[in-house]
């Protein structure tokens, strides 16, 4: 014989189990017994302790197991995948609908959560509060936002690359980023290389290579008082299109993106806050 208390339809109505005399059904409650609740709580304490002892945290809902140490080396890449989610977030325009991510090189230990991280990064932008790292694989299914992961090859110039890739009403955005001494980078943006640090406020431009333009953007920001963090750019070919990304110190005030596409040979200006 057998005794049942859980079952694929809840309240099992229409069962063929129920039509057995050899079996007995009770209600999912099994977790309910005196014993079952003293058990739940010595493996709530266990969990308790392990995470402070700096252990596995082995009970962690929809989060691949990460020890301390787990943690420390991964650490640097986690923060590189929320915030090329972050700067993806706010650089597509639209509602987005799927989010590739892919991991290229050796990846130390568990890479899974590199993905969690660059979905959350997608949606604290868009939700406008920041957002847990359990909930948001569940929040990203109920905005109907596909997430695929896959493995590429060793990429050429790297040791290991994180790539995202952003559709949202029949637009793409993609951005590579890598750690550098621990740091994160983004390496390559839209498909042009660049060298920036994802961190604070940044002006992400598009302009026409020729001389003069990062003078007059400089200008521009001096004017209004912004100084200039870093400044890295890449282009397609000599005279043809650059991608130029800027780090400033100070939040830009409204308006000044609209005052930068007005400068010659710039084809657009966006402004991210990382």
């Amino acid at each position: 014989g057998a005794a049942l208390d859980v079952f694929e339809q809840e309240p099992p109505w229409d069962s063929p189990l129920l039509e057995l005399e050899q079996c007995v059904f009770t209600a999912h409650l099994g977790g309910s017994t005196a014993e079952a609740q003293e058990r739940a709580a010595q493996e709530i304490v266990k969990g308790v302790v392990d995470v402070l002892k700096g252990r596995a945290v082995r009970a962690a809902v929809n989060l691949p197991p990460l020890d301390a140490d787990g943690l420390k080396v991964l650490g640097p890449y986690l923060t590189l995948a929320e915030k090329l989610g972050k700067l993806l977030s706010q650089l597509v325009k639209g509602r987005a609908t799927e989010l590739a991510v892919e991991y290229s090189g050796e990846f130390p230990r568990e890479p899974r959560i590199l993905g969690i991280a660059a979905l959350k990064g997608l949606l604290d932008p868009i939700l406008n509060e920041a957002l847990s790292f359990v909930a948001a694989p569940a929040v990203a299914k109920e905005r109907g936002i596909r997430v695929t992961e896959s493995v590429a090859p060793q990429p050429r110039d790297y040791l290991n690359l994180l790539t995202l890739v952003v559709r949202a009403d029949g637009q793409t955005r993609v951005a590579s980023g890598t750690t550098f001494g621990g740091e994160p980078r983004i390496v390559h943006l839209d498909g042009y290389r660049v060298d920036a640090v994802p961190a604070g406020h940044m002006f992400i431009l598009k302009n026409v290579d020729v001389p003069g333009v990062i003078g007059h953007i400089a200008t521009l920001l001096g004017e209004n008082r912004i100084n200039i963090a870093q400044v890295t750019w890449g282009r397609d070919r000599p005279g043809g299109t650059a991608m130029t990304a800027i780090n400033v110190d100070q939040p830009p005030p409204q308006g000044l993106v609209d005052q930068i596409k007005a400068l010659p040979y710039v084809l657009s200006a966006e402004q991210v806050a990382l």
